[in-house]
């Protein structure tokens, strides 16, 4: 694909092998709609607030990168066939169109968080059963099917309602977005 480079809001860059054509929607701003150029199967993302988009209707086996911050970069020149981003909030890594057969952190295994990618400070967990307590500040206690909770987002972020089977259940979150329900079998916002 073609190396697609834009500088958006807050200094972000966000680097990737988007397919010809595509462009991405990421740190979109407040009330703007992408509506062209998206790929097979991906929706357009409206009225997110400080670069945050949902994870919804996106192609099989794929995430999507979001929640970056001020001044941080994607990486360039990534292997072939994916996409790698790095040096993002406290060191998360988002993994972000992974080739065929990788397993996003979407679509892990019952009872599974994975032990890479956790913001600052959270406890690096693996196989933890349903309903783990003790977890650090911020963390969903009630994991649910191996989802990874959604804690500690930058403001702009808000709870999701009427999750589907196999979302986390994600409450008190910072105010100020719209909250993204109806997502598709697997997915997490």
């Amino acid at each position: 694909g073609t190396i697609f480079t834009t500088d958006f809001r807050h200094g972000t860059t966000h680097t990737s092998n988007s397919p010809d054509g595509t462009t991405r929607t990421t740190n979109l701003l407040h009330g703007t709609t992408c509506t062209t150029d998206l790929p097979y199967e991906m929706t357009r993302t409206t009225d997110h607030l400080y670069g945050m988009i949902p994870t919804a209707d996106l192609p099989y086996r794929t995430t999507r990168t979001t929640n970056l911050q001020h001044g941080t970069t994607c990486t360039t020149d990534p292997p072939y066939g994916m996409t790698r981003t790095t040096d993002h909030l406290y060191g998360m890594t988002p993994t972000a169109d992974l080739p065929y057969g990788m397993i996003p952190t979407a679509d892990l295994p019952y009872g599974t968080i994975p032990t890479a990618d956790l913001p600052y400070g959270m406890i690096s967990t693996a196989d933890l059963p349903y309903s783990t307590t003790n977890l650090p500040y911020g963390m969903t206690p009630d994991l649910l099917y191996g989802m990874i909770p959604t804690a500690d987002l930058p403001y702009g972020m808000n709870h999701t309602t009427e999750i589907p089977y196999r979302m986390t259940s994600t409450a008190d979150l910072p105010y100020g977005m719209i909250p993204t329900a109806d997502l598709p079998y697997g997915m997490i916002p």
